[in-house]
């Protein structure tokens, strides 16, 4: 087992009225070289596969996959936009934008929303990505735009909150909330409820804001700062909120996990944890991957732990994604992890090089639409990572790599797992 230095470059970015903010860009948490232990390589069924761009190969851009309907949508930061038949992995739409795309998509309705490292909101229509419209905004936007039926609202790295109004991008107003000197880089996304949105900030606390007027609602804190050192009090919430009818959910960075009531912020409850990576909320659990890699099942409504899976500690891990009684989680090694949702016992996994082998093996796997040969797919093994977090369609697993490879991935048909 190899000690690697975990890397930590510092990015200094000019803000307006605030003199100069660090970004620190954590370069993962992979903090060993050291093989996974040893799980099983699944037989999984391979539907499709395509090269599209160069992919999300910033690290820290949040590009996605986001399915809506039996469409798969994915943006890279060369400004491609595409849209994708689930079954068939066909393209229905494809459009070129002269932007370098940072964040999304996500589709709400009728739009399809994206940030810029530009400084841009784009909305694009579902049907065929023609421009509906861009909006500019103070600084990069890395988290992903949300919204409802009538407001667009996104967080900008700079600490601002922007709503603009869905049908035409016009501003409706801006929150403005100071930022530490030292920050992670990157931003959670807002929670957009049908009178309120809820944001994450740098300083480790949620806020409440009106939707139709920006007012703050309410105030809350999920962590405060401690240590002495700047980099010992970063206690950023840049994770994505997850939310269900009464309660928010929001973890730090070197700081907490916690529950907060929807009306009034007040903490219902907290544990201590750490992570960038924010949890996702399944059914009675949350699913969380903590900053070392570690794998958690936690009560929603005490925090307690149901299960807690250390098989990829060490590992630099996506946010978990629930398929059909099982538990996904991607990793910078270009594997797919499966785990039994109902206890956290691993499953298999499906590794880039058995991607490669499927096609080379399998002549159903189909290839057509950009042609490529596996070949092709050997050339890019350094940009393999499994960087954004895959979505789940029933036993249909679609996962997008960091060289722009996207592949439909189904679980294998003889798994039987309990559902917890």
């Amino acid at each position: 087992m190899v000690y690697r230095q975990l890397c930590a470059a510092i990015v200094l970015v000019a803000v307006a009225g605030c003199g100069i903010q660090r970004k620190v860009e954590l370069e993962g948490f992979a903090l060993w070289d050291k093989p996974v232990a040893e799980v099983e390589h699944a037989n999984i069924a391979l539907a499709w596969v395509r090269k599209m761009g160069r992919g999300g190969a910033e690290r820290y851009a949040k590009l996605r996959p986001e399915l809506s309907g039996q469409q798969l949508f994915l943006a890279d930061r060369d400004g491609w936009v595409t849209s994708y038949d689930t079954a068939s992995g066909k393209t229905r739409w494809v459009h070129h934008y002269d932007v370098s795309f940072s964040s999304g998509p996500h589709v709400v309705n009728e739009m399809v929303l994206l940030g810029t490292r530009a400084a841009e909101v784009v909305v694009l229509a579902r049907d065929d990505g023609h421009l509906l419209w861009r909006s500019r905004v103070s600084s990069e936007v890395l988290s992903v735009p949300q919204a409802n039926r009538d407001w667009v609202v996104v967080q900008t790295v700079d600490g601002r909150v922007y709503c603009l109004r869905s049908r035409d991008g016009q501003r409706v107003w801006t929150y403005d909330r100071s930022v530490p000197v030292l920050s992670l880089r990157g931003t959670s996304g807002p929670v957009v409820l049908e009178d309120k949105v809820i944001v994450g900030f740098d300083n480790g606390k949620l806020v409440a804001l009106a939707l139709a007027d920006g007012k703050l609602l309410w105030e809350q804190a999920v962590a405060s700062p401690q240590g002495r050192t700047e980099l010992e009090r970063m206690v950023d919430i840049d994770g994505d909120l997850a939310s269900d009818s009464q309660y928010v959910y929001a973890v730090s960075y070197q700081g907490k996990i916690a529950a907060l009531t929807l009306d009034n912020g007040r903490v219902a409850w907290s544990r201590d944890m750490s992570a960038f990576i924010g949890p996702v909320l399944v059914e009675s659990r949350l699913y969380i991957v903590d900053d070392k890699g570690v794998l958690w099942a936690l009560d929603r409504d005490s925090g307690a732990a149901v299960w807690r899976q250390d098989i990829l500690k060490g590992q630099a891990s996506t946010a978990p994604v629930w398929q059909d009684g099982t538990v996904a989680v991607g990793t910078r090694a270009g594997a797919i992890y499966w785990f039994n949702a109902a206890d956290g016992a691993a499953l298999g996994q499906f590794g880039y090089r058995d991607l490669v082998s499927k096609i080379e093996d399998d002549a159903n796997v189909t290839t057509s639409v950009d042609p490529f040969t596996p070949e092709d797919l050997t050339h890019v093994f350094e940009e393999y990572d499994v960087v954004a977090s895959p979505v789940a369609q029933g036993r249909r697993l679609y996962v997008s790599y960091r060289n722009g490879v996207v592949a439909a991935v189904g679980w294998p048909i003889d798994k039987k797992v309990a559902r917890p």
